[in-house]
């Protein structure tokens, strides 16, 4: 049996969110769809993601930018063949206080992205530290 259900599920705050923009909505749906629901893992490249979307890497590199400065989703570069690009969404695996600081920042209706670097937390993800 696959380990994908033949439907993606996007929390509300997501779709109605103010603060995203639709290219930014679709780079998230794309995302929760290549995720595995039994271990909850995601993995897709950049590539992967343009190609699917039908739009260059450097739009997925923008949406992806905004995603993290929401703090939707943060992610990995795993070492190896390809270097993929390994994804958590916030939203279901996040702590309370984590998700309510999400769920805040969707509500706005414009987000500053400012410039970041980018430091290691447990786990292997990465959170962005704001210049």
């Amino acid at each position: 049996m696959s380990e994908r259900l033949p439907y993606t599920q996007v929390e509300n705050a997501v779709i109605d969110s103010p603060a995203l923009r639709p290219m930014e909505r679709e780079v998230y749906i794309r995302l929760k769809r290549h995720r595995n629901r039994k271990s909850k893992q995601c993995f897709p490249s950049v590539s992967t993601l343009a190609h699917g979307l039908g739009v260059s890497e450097a739009t997925i590199y923008r949406a992806r930018r905004v995603l993290i400065s929401l703090g939707l989703i943060d992610w990995t570069t795993e070492v190896g063949r390809g270097h993929s690009c390994r994804y958590r969404f916030v939203l279901e695996d996040g702590a309370e206080q984590e998700t309510a600081r999400v769920l805040e920042n969707l509500k706005e209706k414009k987000i500053k992205i400012m410039y970041f670097q980018i430091y290691p937390v447990g786990g292997g993800f990465t959170r962005p530290v704001f210049l």
